[in-house]
C-alpha cells in the first residue's frame, strides 16, 4: 500500500527458499524482511485490504497458508485451509476484501479466506481440477476463471463466473482456444484480454501460442483478436495508466527455452506493438507497476534461476 513491493520465495536448485525481500522504488534498493515459515515457489501472494500479504501454494507437497505483516515484518499462519493446493491455485481479492482461492494441481473446488477472522470456508465447488489458469475481478465483482490444464493435464477453453455475493458458480462460454499458463487482464472499459498461453500440437508437444482474445462480461461472448507478434507462456502483463498492456518474455518451447521479447497491446486498435526487448531472457518472473509508471520484471528463470531485476520506463 505504501508502494513497496514484497517479493517471497521462489526457487534456487534444488530447494523452494523461505527467504524474503522488500524493494523501494524511492531508492531503488532492496533489502531482506522476515522470512517465510516454509519455503515455496509458484505460490501465489495477494495484498488485503489491511495491508497484511496473503502467500498460497507452492512446493511439492502440502503447504498451508501464511500471512505476512509489515509492520512487524513477521510471518504467521492462518487457519487451516479446507484443501490441500500446490502448484496452479490462484488467489483473487474480491471487492469486499476477502479472497477466493482455485483450483491447483490435483485440487478440485475453491475456497475463500476471510481476513476478518484468518479462518477459511468452502463455496460450492467449481467444476472439475483445474490449475494454471487465471482468475480475473471484474467490475460488477464476480470472478472470471478461464482456462488452465484438467486432471489429464492438458490445456482446456472452459470457463466459469463465481458470484462472491451468492457464492455460487455458473458456467462461461468457452475460450476459442485451449490454453494453461497465459494471462489475463481487465482493461479500463472492464473487457479482459487473454493473452498467449501454451497449448498442445497435433504430436502431443507442448507450444507457446501467439493467439488472443477479448471477454466482454456485457454479452459475455469472447472473440478473437490480432495474435501476439510472438508466441508465449509463463509471461507477465501489467495494465499501464495510459489503457495499453505490456506482455513481458515468457518462455517459447516445450524445452521452456525464454524469450527477452516484450509488445504492448493497443486497445483502440485491438492490435499489439513491439516495444523494446527486456535485457534478460526470463519466464515465470514478476511484473508489477510503480509509482511512477515505470514497470519492474523481478527473477524467474533464464538458462538458470535469475536474481537480475529491470525496470521498463514506457
Amino acid at each position: 500500500m505504501d508502494g513497496r513491493i514484497l517479493v517471497s520465495g521462489g526457487f534456487s536448485s534444488p530447494d523452494a527458499l523461505n527467504t524474503a525481500e522488500i524493494y523501494d522504488p524511492m531508492t531503488g534498493t532492496w533489502s531482506p524482511t522476515g522470512s517465510l515459515i516454509i519455503g515455496r515457489d509458484n505460490h501465489t501472494q495477494t495484498l488485503l485490504n489491511d495491508g497484511r500479504v496473503l502467500v498460497t501454494g507452492g512446493g511439492a507437497t502440502y503447504v498451508p497458508a501464511e500471512i505476512f505483516d509489515p509492520a512487524t515484518a513477521t510471518w504467521s499462519f492462518t487457519g487451516d485451509m479446507v484443501q490441500e493446493r500446490f502448484v496452479g491455485n490462484t488467489a483473487t481479492l474480491l471487492a469486499d476484501g476477502r479472497v477466493l482461492v482455485t483450483g491447483g494441481l490435483g485440487t478440485d473446488g475453491a475456497e475463500i479466506f476471510d481476513p476478518a477472522t484468518d479462518n477459511w470456508s468452502s463455496t460450492r465447488s467449481a467444476s472439475g481440477t483445474r490449475f494454471d489458469h487465471t482468475a480475473t475481478l471484474l467490475d460488477d465483482g464476480t470472478v472470471l476463471i478461464a482456462g488452465g490444464a484438467d486432471a489429464t493435464s492438458r490445456a482446456v477453453a472452459t470457463a466459469e463466473i463465481f458470484d462472491p455475493s451468492t457464492e455460487k458458480w455458473r458456467s462461461a462460454k468457452p475460450m476459442r482456444a485451449a490454453r494453461q499458463f497465459h494471462t489475463a487482464t481487465l482493461l479500463a472499459d472492464g473487457q479482459v484480454l487473454v493473452a498467449g498461453g501454451s497449448g498442445f500440437s497435433g504430436d502431443g508437444r507442448q507450444q507457446a501460442l501467439k493467439t488472443a482474445e477479448l471477454y466482454d462480461p456485457a454479452t459475455r461472448k469472447w472473440r478473437t483478436i490480432h495474435s501476439l507478434n510472438h508466441g508465449r507462456f509463463r509471461h507477465t502483463a501489467t495494465l499501464l495508466p495510459s489503457g495499453q498492456v505490456l506482455v513481458a518474455a515468457g518462455a517459447v518451447s516445450n524445452r521452456f527455452d525464454s524469450t527477452a521479447t516484450a509488445e504492448l497491446f493497443d486497445p483502440v486498435s485491438s492490435s499489439w506493438l513491439e516495444t523494446a526487448n527486456l535485457t534478460q531472457a526470463r519466464y515465470g518472473h514478476g511484473a508489477a507497476l510503480l509509482p511512477d509508471a515505470s514497470v519492474i520484471a523481478v527473477g524467474g528463470f533464464g538458462p538458470t534461476s535469475l536474481s537480475s531485476t529491470e525496470v521498463y520506463l514506457p
